[in-house]
């Protein structure tokens, strides 16, 4: 008996041992960051350092003697792309990789705790930092365009369509909710968000329709911030350039 509990407690133990091998086993991982500058301003140095052998990877080349000018580095709004494999146990992969930059204004700015691992980065500015509800220089956001619709009703009737269309991927944005309309002078505020790697413009087609039945169409306006009043069919037909809206707000006269 004393024999058989001894092989059990010895295959027990090799069992544990090889679990243990395996747990700590080096395999193949990727690193995939799209780094978008969020700061507002030319971010002049950004550098990737490997916390176990401090080892260090520029993310952008900016020569020496360009890097105390006003040129050269990654433009606002910009965004950098960088990939890696690394030969790493699963135990390894968190917070692999500390992350700095360094702006033209001489901010700075450390994430410390990057793991391996496909993730869009914003660089945050000081001020953005410091509001964050935990702050840090970077988020794991994408940077969108900025985009902010005020979309007046000035076709003096109720309108009970009202959607975007993105001219790219076909998909459909209903601005009113089910059921909704928006009355003649009132308005409705509307964003469109789109990642700041792909094109903004005349991206969208802006459609409406009206208690009456008439339908009106943009089929070409950008992701952008613009107050757009939605025109009645005459005033379509008689304004100077014939279209369903106007890029202005709604004055009440």
């Amino acid at each position: 008996m004393k024999k058989v509990f001894a092989v059990i407690l010895a295959m027990t133990l090799a069992l544990g041992c090889a679990a243990a091998l395996a747990e700590g086993e080096a395999t193949e991982h990727k690193a995939a960051f799209t780094i978008y500058n969020g700061t507002g301003e030319l971010v002049k140095e950004l550098v990737l350092f490997a916390n176990e052998d401090e080892s260090k990877t520029d993310l952008i080349t900016v020569p020496e003697d360009k890097k105390d000018e006003s040129v050269g580095g990654l433009a606002p709004n910009n965004y950098v792309y960088w990939e890696s494999n690394f030969v790493v146990p699963e135990d390894k992969l968190h917070g692999y990789f500390t992350l700095k930059f360094k702006t033209e204004s001489g901010y700075e700015g450390v994430f410390d705790s990057l793991s391996i691992e496909e993730a869009p980065i914003t660089l945050l500015s000081e001020a953005d930092a410091a509001s964050a509800a935990t702050p840090q220089a970077i988020t794991f956001k994408k940077l969108e365009w900025p985009s902010a619709y005020t979309i007046y009703n000035v076709t003096g009737e109720p309108v009970v369509e009202l959607s975007f269309t993105d001219n790219v991927t076909g998909s459909v944005l209903n601005l009113l909710e089910e059921g909704a309309t928006l009355a003649a002078g009132d308005s409705v505020e509307a964003t469109y968000p789109l990642p700041i790697e792909e094109d903004a413009s005349h991206r969208l087609t802006l459609k409406f329709k009206t208690e009456s039945g008439y339908e009106g169409t943009f089929d070409h306006l950008s992701v952008e911030m613009a107050p757009i009043s939605l025109l009645s069919e005459a005033d379509a037909a008689s304004s100077a350039t014939p279209q369903a809206i106007a890029f202005r707000p709604y004055i009440a006269e």
